[in-house]
């Protein structure tokens, strides 16, 4: 099996849920500074490219933010009907939590 991850390949949500932990548990990973030893901190050894990564954690916080919307939007609306269903996602919420600390 190949071990250069694919440009066309999607993460898994084991994967996600592994870049969640990991910007969590260090926190180094999306601080501005950008020094060289701030730098050799944020180098990391996933098989992923370092731009795959960024690419994938700047998607998880514009989507959290949304689906929270999407939530609040669903518990506010009136008339007929029932209201739409947005199911649980811990990832989303996890980095959700993580911005409003």
């Amino acid at each position: 099996m190949d071990s250069t991850p694919s440009k066309n390949k999607a993460m898994s949500k084991d994967e996600i849920h592994c870049l969640v932990e990991l910007v969590e548990a260090n926190k180094i990973i999306i601080s501005k500074e950008a020094n060289a030893s701030t730098n050799r901190l944020k180098d990391g050894t996933i098989p992923r490219q370092k731009d795959q990564l960024k690419s994938k954690w700047d998607n998880l916080k514009k989507a959290a933010p949304k689906r929270a919307q999407q939530i609040r939007m669903n518990h506010l609306k009136t008339g007929g009907g029932k209201p739409d269903y947005t199911p649980p996602d811990e990832t989303l919420s996890r980095v959700l939590i993580g911005f409003n600390m």
